[in-house]
């Protein structure tokens, strides 16, 4: 199938759940960008932010939206109760955050070595805003105490901030657009979850591994087709939170932060909704192999959903275990 009838499908998903998607979506996005501009106190607050709070309440825009189609109104109550959802055994693994992150970070490391050198070797080329001069300074200094040091510091403030901004924040996004990029393939498994209520979450996460596995090039051509613009908004957003941090506050925290912040009202705020139904038209395209591959492990341990609970409780003891 092409991506092209996909789409024509999602489009009547979409229409289905209707204007309320979007209302959920930019009033609980907006209050997610709004916790990451806590970040503009401590920047590494972002870290904790959006696997605590931002990813939880896209959850809930997506899980009330779903809701809502067989019944009239949610309550606070209720919205409450599928951000608690979220952090359930049968949920908290549907956007492999901790993975992700994993990933994303080795990602972020090995981009930061190369596009680091690259940049200050460029710059000191060049001798960017006096580079060589400050650097030669730093090296005649180089036997001082702290405190002389950090006066020297003090006095290339302005430089330290600048270079701050150009190797910084190009290393922070493609990390935070790596972890978008690796996470979101794997948020399809909502739908599989939501199917087949009686299964452990670790069963979907299982499931949803083989089917990226067993079929990723196709899953990922079709699932890069359809939601693409996610992550063009991402860009776009980024870029210009980014330009607004620099030209109001001026500092590499603003820049990135603000950034990240509109980066993903954009992209989850505006688009969530089309991504929302995206992920179910390409969960029931591939609703069969969800099936077999969910038959499959059950055959793999011959036994019943009980007692293949059991087993992987066993294992995650042992593996336990054997790392203490």
């Amino acid at each position: 199938m092409k991506a092209s009838d996909l789409y024509t499908k999602s489009l009547k998903i979409y229409r289905k759940n209707g204007i309320i998607s979007h209302i959920l979506h930019f009033l609980l996005v907006a209050l997610a960008s709004g916790f990451v501009l806590l970040g503009l106190f401590y920047v590494d607050l972002f870290l904790l932010i959006v696997p605590v709070i931002v990813i939880p309440l896209i959850f809930t825009a997506q899980i009330a939206t779903i809701l809502l189609r067989d019944q009239e109104v949610i309550t606070a109550m209720g919205l409450f109760n599928c951000i608690k959802s979220f952090y359930s055994n049968k949920f908290n693994s549907t956007y492999r955050i901790f993975r992700s992150l994993l990933f994303s970070l080795a990602i972020g490391i090995g981009f930061s070595i190369v596009y680091g050198l690259v940049v200050n070797l460029s710059l000191y080329s060049v001798n960017y805003m006096n580079y060589q001069g400050v650097a030669n300074d730093f090296i005649e200094h180089i036997n001082t105490s702290v405190e002389e040091l950090q006066l020297l510091v003090n006095k290339y403030e302005s430089f330290f901030s600048m270079l701050l901004i150009i190797t910084s924040t190009p290393t922070l996004f493609v990390f935070c657009f790596s972890f978008l990029f690796i996470s979101s393939k794997h948020a399809v498994s909502l739908f599989d979850r939501l199917d087949k209520p009686e299964l452990d979450g670790r069963i979907n996460k299982m499931v949803q591994e083989n089917i990226i596995r067993n079929n990723r090039k196709e899953y990922e051509k079709l699932f890069t087709s359809l939601n693409w613009p996610l992550y063009v908004l991402f860009i776009l957003g980024f870029g210009a939170g980014a330009v607004l941090g620099y030209i109001t506050l001026g500092t590499y925290t603003a820049v990135f932060i603000l950034g990240l912040s509109i980066a993903i009202f954009v992209s989850f705020g505006l688009y969530g909704p089309f991504l929302l139904a995206n992920n179910e038209t390409l969960y029931l395209y591939f609703k069969l192999k969800y099936d077999l591959e969910t038959d499959m492990i059950r055959k793999k341990y011959k036994t019943t959903i009980e007692q293949l609970m059991q087993k992987l409780e066993d294992e995650d003891e042992k593996k336990d275990s054997d790392e203490s």
